[in-house]
């Protein structure tokens, strides 16, 4: 499966956290509460981009935060944080699938491709980035890019 080292530019994203703390709850469920909630951000056009930042993975407690990209100057409405994405290297790699098998592709890039490759991970911000190519969750065809952190 073809994957890519990328650098990127620092972004800002503003969106809704979800804490695995066993107190309820899924990803799912945060993102339809995201979508339902995004026009209170003051973007000029709706977004076509979406982001989903793991900000610290399993085997710590997983905080997620489902979101959009905004510009610095964007409000960040109640409720809601705003995340800085730092400048960084990246292995970009493209899930084609199901959204419930996003899981099992993070343990094969962790696994199996990082360390196949001599590529060791950076502990700082991964997340995935979904665009027109994502069909939906339960579409086989979608298309989610996930960025994970390397030095």
């Amino acid at each position: 499966m073809p994957f890519s080292i990328v650098e990127l530019p620092a972004f800002t994203v503003i969106g809704l956290e979800y804490i695995a703390d066993g107190q309820g709850g899924s990803i799912a469920e945060l993102w339809h509460t995201f979508f339902q909630r995004a026009d209170a951000l003051s973007v000029p056009t709706p977004p076509h981009e979406w982001f989903g930042l793991i900000l610290s993975p399993p085997p710590a407690v997983l905080r997620y935060v489902a979101g959009i990209k905004v510009d610095e100057d964007t409000a960040t409405p109640e409720g809601m944080i705003r995340c800085k994405v730092p400048a960084q290297k990246y292995l970009q790699f493209s899930h084609v699938g199901l959204a419930d098998n996003i899981p099992d592709t993070y343990d094969y890039l962790y696994g199996r491709i990082l360390p196949g490759r001599g590529l060791e991970p950076k502990k700082a911000i991964s997340f995935e980035h979904y665009d027109k190519r994502f069909n939906g969750p339960e579409d086989e065809r979608s298309i989610v890019d996930i960025y994970l952190p390397i030095f």
